[in-house]
């Protein structure tokens, strides 16, 4: 359908085509107009033929180009045209990235810890700018990263997945969105939030490890009900422990209990730069409430498109303030917790302020996290690492036997604290467990009477026969 030197809109000249994807197909093209070299991505014609398709095409392209970040690739321009056989069609024209995709880089095999730790750290960053901006990617998965010489990552195909769950297409059943990086949320109908975009990076960091994505089933449905239905298989035991954990938390199949992409860069960033990480296998914990009832209201801030966190949830507020009454108390935590902050995801303007209204608002206080040591010691260190990373710190390990069963003996700091910040995990071999066969004593007085020695009749004695 596309030919080189096709001219589009008038202004770019195909010069080779480099990708074909579900969408359409990408092309190093010759921006006449600016005399640059451009990536131009040429939508599907069945895509482009859907008017509702293509307004949501503008809308999303529009959306992306304003999200400034360098790991994101830049929106140049975004369109219709008819080609050259009468056709119509859309395309987006971006800046033309150097490197592989991560396809490519995979092809080789399992990337190294450090590389992975970078990758999450990079494409955290460039996923935590643009939801700020309410902007989802949608589609997460390794065709859509870049890496350059550098090591730089750059993310690509903002808004193409979004526009395209608008298209009629989708009425018919098609899936939008790549069934082994898919979120369990997407897969079950519901919309793509932030948090989805979270999951796919933990399934792209899981591949990068492992050499293999979690689910990879015969048929891409399989594929898809597998991550709603089941547990992803341990991730090598060489990996390291708080690289695992993060990865982990990323795969929650709960939406709420992922972190922020933001905590994902912060964490991963922190690793890639030299902090020390045990190896060994990650056994998957449930994690509790860490905040007294004092700290509901004040500490944990939302996580952009998240929603509520989980501490949130009236099942947990319940537990840990021992609340009878509770639709007015969830109302009015929610109420002070989202009151007067500005979401992106749900576009609601802040309130006009007024000079007088500024001139008596408070500074902002500093976001802080309760960390109780009673929490965390005895439990194992993946547990603890987990319930850390899903708070946004820093889980370091120091002691023996460190592994994923080590029980935590001692935690530093504790307290109020910044969100980001360390906290050293001392641990401790567990101790065996000997099975003793347990003694029968009887009480006193219940002793068992010595049997009667047994007398034989004189001429009955037996007499046993030995052998055969």
């Amino acid at each position: 359908m596309y030919r080189s030197g096709s001219l589009i809109a008038s202004r770019y000249r195909l010069i080779s085509r480099v990708a074909i994807g579900g969408m359409g197909e990408v092309w190093i093209a010759d921006d006449q107009a600016l005399n640059r070299k451009v990536a131009t991505k040429l939508v599907k014609p069945e895509y482009a033929a859907d008017p509702v398709f293509h307004q949501r095409l503008l809308a999303e392209a529009r959306a992306a180009a304003s999200v400034d970040n360098p790991h994101v690739v830049d929106v140049y321009d975004v369109g219709s045209a008819t080609g050259d056989d009468g056709e119509q069609l859309s395309y987006i024209s971006m800046e033309l990235v150097a490197g592989q995709s991560l396809d490519e880089v995979m092809a080789s095999g399992p990337l190294p810890a450090e590389d992975v730790m970078q990758l999450l750290s990079q494409v955290g960053e460039a996923l935590a700018t643009a939801h700020e901006r309410g902007v989802v990617h949608r589609d997460i998965k390794p065709a859509n990263l870049m890496r350059d010489q550098s090591g730089r990552i750059t993310v690509l195909d903002f808004g193409i997945a979004r526009a395209a769950d608008a298209a009629a297409l989708t009425a018919t059943g098609h899936l939008v969105g790549t069934a082994r990086y898919i979120s369990p949320e997407q897969v079950a109908g519901q919309p793509a939030a932030a948090a989805s975009d979270v999951y796919s990076l933990g399934v792209v960091a899981y591949h990068c490890v492992a050499g293999r994505p979690p689910f990879d089933c015969d048929t891409e449905v399989a594929t898809a009900l597998a991550h709603r239905d089941q547990e992803p298989p341990p991730l090598p035991a060489e990996t390291p422990l708080a690289l695992a954990s993060l990865i982990e938390a990323c795969l929650a199949k709960d939406p709420a209990q992922r972190p922020a992409a933001a905590d994902v860069a912060r964490v991963a960033g922190e690793l890639a730069a030299g902090a020390p990480a045990p190896s060994g296998p990650v056994t998957a914990v449930i994690p509790g409430p860490d905040l007294e009832p004092a700290d509901l209201t004040t500490d944990l801030p939302l996580a952009s498109g998240v929603g509520v966190p989980a501490w949130l949830e009236w099942r947990r507020v319940a537990i840990v303030g021992g609340i009878t009454v509770a639709v007015i108390g969830l109302a009015t935590l929610i109420g002070l917790a989202t009151d007067g902050s500005s979401s992106a995801a749900t576009h609601h303007p802040h309130p006009k302020q007024t000079a007088s209204t500024v001139a008596k608002t408070k500074p902002a206080a500093p976001k802080l996290v309760a960390v109780h040591a009673s929490r965390y010691i005895g439990t194992t260190y993946a547990a603890a690492a987990q319930r850390l990373i899903r708070h946004g710190f820093l889980p370091l390990a120091t002691g023996t036997g460190v592994q994923p069963g080590a029980v935590v003996v001692g935690i530093s700091p504790t307290g109020r604290l910044q969100r980001g910040s360390t906290v050293t995990l001392t641990v401790a071999a567990p101790t065996p467990v000997h099975h003793v066969a347990p003694v029968h004593h009887e009480p006193p007085g219940h002793e068992k009477a010595p049997k009667p020695e047994k007398h034989i009749p004189p001429g009955h004695e037996w007499h046993g026969h030995h052998g055969d």
